[in-house]
């Protein structure tokens, strides 16, 4: 069907599609679903606590 859309509304919904996604929305998921004492093996590890004290940059790239 078709639908018109006002000024107003076709700025606001070009606008909603345009804005990025709510990157909390993705972590409460996350943090809801994740299995106890994951990747623990690296937080626990002396290359994580080396890398949390120079304050240098982690990237991780994951599934």
């Amino acid at each position: 069907s078709l639908h018109i859309l006002s000024g107003n509304q076709l700025r606001e919904t070009v606008h909603k599609w345009l804005s990025p996604p709510d990157p909390s929305t993705n972590h409460n998921i996350a943090c809801d679903t994740h299995h106890k004492k994951t990747a623990s093996w690296f937080f626990q590890g002396s290359i994580f606590h080396e890398w949390k004290s120079t304050g240098s940059l982690l990237w991780i790239h994951g599934k």
